[in-house]
């Protein structure tokens, strides 16, 4: 009796190898890991209408479980999108938060994505975005306060951005695009005209 319990465990551990996978969990299917995607010429932010594609340091995306995808020029227009405001921070529905499966921002420190629900953001700080006072984002904490120390300004997790938050960080400046104030601008949702 001994032997064939030996020989089925033998069995069942040569199966598990085969399969890559533990015997007891062979037949549980994760899902499949989401990626960051670059953005194209063609994205522009569901929320200004800006190119993300030319603020490369500064890109965010929300990528929801139905694979549609959202690019942004900044981490604030990223949040203005979640936390359900337009560029004017008025309210505006963009998405149910039940619908999204992942955030990505790009780190300050590394320039490289990182999960943005992990991520570490400095507000108030001396650095501007593409459109003026911004959230800088870290994937790690001691970098976050490292720059916060350099540049001023205060660390905030993903949960301690609100919409309160956000909405102090003021509206339409544009901070990339100086020697620009002769111009007259309107903005619209998803569209910048001059």
């Amino acid at each position: 009796m001994r032997t064939k319990a030996l020989i089925l465990m033998g069995f069942l551990l040569l199966f598990a190898a085969c399969t890559g996978k533990p015997a007891e969990s062979a037949q549980v299917q994760e899902e499949p890991a989401v990626a960051p995607v670059e953005p194209t010429m063609d994205d522009k932010c569901p929320v200004c209408g800006m190119m993300p594609a030319k603020y490369p340091e500064w890109r965010a995306q929300v990528v929801l479980k139905s694979g549609e995808r959202y690019h942004f020029d900044s981490p604030k227009d990223m949040f203005r999108f979640l936390l359900g405001l337009s560029v004017k921070n008025e309210p505006k529905h963009w998405v149910d938060a039940s619908e999204v499966a992942a955030v990505f921002v790009t780190d300050y420190a590394t320039k490289q994505y990182a999960d943005a629900r992990k991520a570490y953001y400095v507000k108030g700080s001396e650095v501007r975005g593409p459109m003026g006072e911004d959230l800088v984002p870290f994937a790690r904490s001691e970098d976050a306060h490292a720059f916060a120390s350099q540049h001023g300004g205060e660390v905030l997790t993903y949960e301690e951005v609100t919409a309160e938050v956000v909405k102090g960080l003021g509206g339409m400046a544009m901070g990339g695009m100086e020697g620009m104030e002769g111009m007259q601008m309107e903005m619209g949702e998803g569209e910048m005209k001059m």
